[in-house]
């Protein structure tokens, strides 16, 4: 199997469109406080960053727009996307600013992957919609690149582990517990914990965790 997967980073603001020409700032609720989650130009050359408590950007930028990151409609937007690509494929699922796609039967339709790409940008129904690509034997080590290491193809499953091994865990999890438990062994990337023979690092964390890497590595569906 073939996974290509498009990672949206912009969507949060990209749904926005008709408030692009003011700064913008797309917000979020952190730990009880209002934080910005993302912004655009303009209120990124005031001074505003993502992360950034939103008290601190409203003092930064005069005029600052402000929009609550609205997750159902970012959802909404790629469910819409998924009906335009069900030309290229029938198995399509979604993460959180993420459309997966399996293409390996397209990838001979309409001429290899350079092809099936370019086609694709052509005719996709958001081309103003940043997006960024990877191909992957697996639909979670597709995601992992598209966020991570965009750009990035493998056609071969041997290949996988070489070219996620220095991607950092908290990539791959956000389980404070299990990063703590990864980092007091002494495992801080992906390839730390692949170095370590299966029945160790099932002893050493949580079955939750090996099964992760397994569907990563497209050992398990």
């Amino acid at each position: 199997m073939r996974w290509l997967g498009f990672y949206f980073p912009r969507l949060p603001l990209d749904i926005f469109a008709d408030e692009q020409a003011l700064p913008l700032a797309v917000s979020r609720r952190e730990k009880g406080r209002e934080m910005i989650d993302r912004c655009n130009e303009q209120a990124q050359a005031q001074g505003v960053r993502a992360g950034m408590p939103l008290n601190t950007a409203l003092s930064l930028a005069a005029g600052l727009q402000v929009r609550e990151r609205d997750r159902k409609r970012e959802q909404q937007v790629l469910e819409g996307l998924a009906g335009w690509a069900w030309q290229y494929s029938s198995r399509i699922s979604f993460d959180p600013l993420l459309m997966l796609l399996e293409v390996g039967a397209s990838l001979k339709l309409f001429g290899g992957f350079s092809a099936l790409l370019e086609r694709m940008r052509q005719e996709q129904p958001l081309p103003d919609c940043l997006a960024y690509w990877a191909l992957a034997p697996s639909p979670s080590a597709a995601a992992l690149l598209a966020r991570y290491r965009p750009e990035t193809r493998i056609d071969d499953l041997q290949a996988l582990s070489g070219q996620l091994a220095d991607i950092p865990l908290r990539h791959l999890t956000r389980k404070r517990q299990v990063l703590a438990l990864m980092q007091g062994i002494g495992l801080s990337t992906i390839g730390d914990c692949l170095q370590l023979p299966r029945p160790e690092l099932a002893r050493r964390t949580e079955p939750e965790f090996v099964l992760l890497l397994d569907r990563l590595l497209g050992r398990v569906p």
